[in-house]
């Protein structure tokens, strides 16, 4: 479908307020079954922290959705282990609490697939030990691997730019994510990371999620402050451990999500997540400039309750830093860390902008990150034109040496409050084919 993008300019498109905690929240599931543009996710979704579903659509050219898939919709065991067989990745054991978690195990994936093929075998019987394959770094064990492609809307994603800087630094780590698991395997109640969004692909199977708004969750904590750790426990009614737990009541959203569907988690939105099916699952853990400041709250408030609970030892040298060492450990960022991974991002961008606006002939900055590298091809000064044969809903760059096609997605990280609104280059004609 061709649909003609109106000019953006500093006066229209992108000055919204941010969402921020006590503002309305709009309890209930937008569904989007066709492809939107990254304009109306932004204006609906992402500035409003608005929980909703992607449809098929989305995946449907997905290498992962082909061939990790049997034709009856059952995992290609085969394939998995030929492929990925040799990895090892982290295992939780759905059937054990331990430190209001699962208790994980590194295990090959070979010896994982053999046990799920028995465990599905036997008819997925809910006295047998469960286990759930989750948090598998996938992309950084196989970087060379196209299993998907993340789409136009989720792409602003400053979380993974960050981790694949620091990378090629000796730093292995980013937030993306395959999860596989059988018919009963389950995750806690919780909050994603840093209260970051996420989103969620079904390559196979059927998932329930049970959704709760934020600030809710406040009712579902007991007496120490401790979330409940699965939501269908009957200890949520004793009114002495959960004493507003009532207050609840009615407030929980469940989604049904079937294959191929994409469930995007705003921040601080609390879930619990089961697999209905045998199911295989990629999730990315991200955010950007519209839950950034949401993030920042959740570590400050992380920060005070560390303060708290190791206040009678304030007379310690040095106890602010141990403070900051703690909270590293229990919220995956300290401080610090939170100031360069915004400094990573602020830089990136001011570099860009100071090239375009000098008119630079193109140059390839930042070729030490993957997720950044589509803005690096907007170096060069020049205009925006339609071009009639693209068809992944992205634009052309005329410059004078050649053409390069970009994503609109990108293309939004130019626009800037301190730019110049009456300079000519700060205007970008656009027109999209979607």
């Amino acid at each position: 479908m061709n649909m003609d993008v109106p000019e953006i300019t500093y006066d229209t498109s992108l000055q919204c307020s941010l969402w921020k905690p006590g503002d309305r929240i709009h309890p209930q599931v937008k569904y989007i079954d066709c492809l939107t543009s990254y304009e109306e996710f932004f204006q609906h979704i992402l500035l409003r922290n608005q929980l909703c579903v992607l449809g098929p659509v989305a995946t449907s050219n997905w290498t992962s959705r082909t061939n990790w898939v049997m034709p009856d919709g059952s995992p290609h065991f085969t394939y998995l282990l030929d492929n990925f067989g040799e990895s090892v990745a982290p295992v939780a054991d759905c059937n054990s609490e331990e430190f209001c978690a699962h208790p994980k195990t590194q295990m090959m994936v070979q010896e994982y697939v053999n046990y799920w093929q028995h465990y599905s075998s036997q008819g997925h019987r809910q006295d047998s030990q469960c286990l759930y394959l989750k948090d598998w770094h996938f992309v950084r064990d196989f970087p060379g691997y196209c299993g998907y492609k993340v789409p136009s809307v989720l792409c602003s994603d400053w979380m993974n730019e960050f981790w694949d800087v620091w990378m090629d630094q000796d730093k292995t780590d980013d937030y993306r994510f395959v999860y596989m698991g059988p018919k009963h395997s389950w995750t806690p109640f919780h909050a994603d990371v840093l209260h970051s969004y996420s989103w969620s692909a079904n390559i196979l199977g059927k998932k329930k999620w049970i959704f709760y708004p934020p600030g809710e969750e406040r009712n579902l904590k007991d007496r120490q402050d401790h979330l409940v750790f699965d939501l269908r426990s009957s200890e949520i009614h004793n009114l002495q451990k959960y004493p507003h737990a009532s207050a609840a009541t009615g407030a929980a959203i469940t989604v049904i999500q079937n294959p191929g569907e994409i469930v995007f988690v705003p921040s601080g939105w609390h879930h619990q997540v089961f697999n209905l099916e045998d199911t295989i699952s990629i999730n990315h853990n991200w955010m950007n400039g519209c839950s950034a400041h949401l993030s920042w709250d959740y570590i400050k408030n992380r920060l005070l309750a560390v303060q708290k609970e190791i206040a009678d030892c304030k007379d310690m040298e040095d106890w602010q830093q141990h403070c900051q060492v703690i909270l590293k450990a229990d919220s995956g960022m300290d401080f610090m860390d939170f100031y360069n991974f915004l400094a990573t991002i602020a830089t990136h961008r001011i570099n860009v902008l100071n090239l375009y606006l000098g008119g630079s002939s193109r140059v390839d900055l930042f070729n030490s990150s993957s997720t950044f590298n589509p803005i690096s091809s907007l170096l060069s000064s020049g205009s925006c034109r339609n071009q009639e044969d693209n068809t992944d809903g992205g634009y052309t760059l005329e410059t004078n040496e050649d053409n390069l096609f970009i994503d609109k997605t990108s293309l939004k990280l130019y626009l800037d409050d301190g730019l110049d609104k009456n300079d000519d280059k700060t205007r970008l004609k656009l027109s999209s084919n979607e």
